[in-house]
């Protein structure tokens, strides 16, 4: 079985994002908080790196319990 996985951390000042491809670490991205909107953008292409690919899906942690809900709807968009 493949890992394909988008993990996101929401860290206190930015998000932080790898993508494992084949469970190889393919994709290390950073995003501070001020650029909330482009945060759908940069998960989707993110996602682009795993999508169509067996068991692809998104793994997350938050320290900042303010921003889960908004980063659970960028997720979902």
């Amino acid at each position: 079985m493949e890992i394909n996985l988008l993990v996101i951390d929401v860290g206190n000042s930015r998000l932080h994002a790898g993508v494992f491809v084949a469970g190889e670490l393919r994709v290390v991205r950073h995003l501070p908080h001020e650029q909330r909107a482009d945060w759908v953008a940069w998960l989707k292409e993110l996602w682009a790196e795993i999508d169509g690919r067996e068991n692809a899906d998104v793994a997350g942690a938050s320290v900042v319990p303010e921003l889960e809900g908004a980063i659970a709807d960028a997720v979902e968009r």
